[in-house]
């Protein structure tokens, strides 16, 4: 059983609405069963013009977690994304706090993270920086901003099962161990603003320009394989 590449595109451009909450929809239909996700995944598996569709936007993001977009929908602005961090790193990843530029909805698939939340005022001191996604430029452009005080107003573990809808305002991060294997899966709307905020305890070196690192078709293929192998597996061990 497959979800063919055009079948998701079609539900995905359908879904589109002009408020954001049309993404927690998306994601909550995704995950409703076991199966969607690998039924999409699988799609995408046999079709290797997706695969290398799905290759030129997906990278190894610097939060320490692969990104790889499934689709690019609503003029190519909105996408679904699936975000991994493998079990098999060499240290804990923690992300720098962030916002977004776009409003959007997640679903841990598999494992389980530290979700914080985080408000401008007094509290612990940082650096923050304006962030510019890659796009097709090859590289990500940040510009430090200022010193900024933020409290944590939220820190939870979320395990598998969980969804959440976050706005572009919002401020947050995600700690995960080296140890485990993490999926999550993300619809995100079109965006609102042209950067990001990023608060980051230490100074970022050689911020301006950093290189992004794309995967291959191969590797892509390779990863998809594994999500795949990881979410069938823990189907078949749920009651």
């Amino acid at each position: 059983m497959s979800i063919e590449p055009e079948q998701l595109r079609a539900f995905l451009e359908g879904s589109i609405h002009e408020d954001s909450g049309w993404t927690s929809e998306v994601v909550r239909t995704l995950t409703r069963d076991g199966r969607s996700v690998v039924d999409l995944l699988t799609g995408i598996l046999r079709s290797e013009s997706s695969l290398r569709q799905v290759a030129t936007s997906s990278y190894r993001h610097l939060n320490g977690f692969d990104k790889i977009v499934l689709a690019s929908f609503g003029r190519e602005l909105c996408k679904l994304r699936l975000h991994v961090w493998w079990g098999d790193r060499e240290k804990d990843t923690r992300e720098n706090i962030h916002n977004h530029r776009w409003d959007f909805a997640a679903a841990i698939l598999y494992g389980s993270y530290r979700f914080q939340m985080y408000e401008i005022g007094e509290g612990q001191d940082f650096y923050e920086y304006s962030y510019r996604s890659p796009e097709d430029d090859g590289y990500y452009v940040m510009n430090f901003v200022s010193r900024t005080s933020a409290r944590c107003v939220l820190d939870a573990q979320v395990r598998a099962g969980a969804r959440y809808h976050l706005s572009h305002i919002s401020l947050h991060r995600v700690s995960a161990n080296a140890d485990q294997t993490v999926v999550t899966l993300m619809c995100q709307a079109s965006p609102l603003s042209g950067a990001t905020r990023v608060l980051s305890e230490k100074v970022i070196p050689n911020a301006q320009h950093v290189p992004v690192d794309r995967m291959s078709a191969v590797e892509i293929k390779t990863k998809l394989e594994r999500v795949i192998a990881i979410l069938d597996n823990d189907t078949e061990m749920r009651p």
